[in-house]
């Protein structure tokens, strides 16, 4: 399949190593291209600039610039971004997401180091249902 016809995934990390290896698992193993980007505000910028096809975002939620809190606050107030789903993956602490599930409608978070079958399940499941 040609990635110009696959959905695609924004996956918002800033570090260069782990983003490599998920990307590579997620486009051999689903049905979905992954765009990968080191900065919200880059990841920001290319939504409002070529929204279509975009059926997820993964994010990181600790980077320099700005976090994943004021990222998810401005994806949900984007038109194109308000109900793309969103997976957080963080080494922080996941008793501080428990207000932000509800608040920014976050699909799920995982925890570093992370399973990435455990994130591919999620892409599965949340991600498909985006793209149909």
């Amino acid at each position: 399949m040609k990635f110009q016809s696959r959905s695609k995934i924004l996956l918002v990390e800033d570090n260069i190593e782990f983003a490599e290896i998920l990307k590579e698992h997620l486009e051999a193993t689903t049905e979905f291209q992954v765009m990968h980007f080191r900065t919200a505000q880059s990841a920001l910028e290319h939504l409002r600039e070529s929204p279509h096809r975009i059926v997820g975002v993964i994010s990181d939620l600790y980077m320099r610039g700005m976090d994943g809190i004021e990222f998810a606050t401005r994806l949900r107030q984007s038109h194109s971004g308000a109900h793309i789903p969103l997976i957080f993956v963080s080494g922080g602490d996941p008793m501080v997401f428990d207000s932000m599930l509800k608040e920014f409608a976050i699909t799920g978070f995982f925890q570093k180091p992370v399973n990435i079958e455990k994130i591919e399940n999620a892409v599965n499941l949340n991600f498909k249902t985006a793209a149909a």
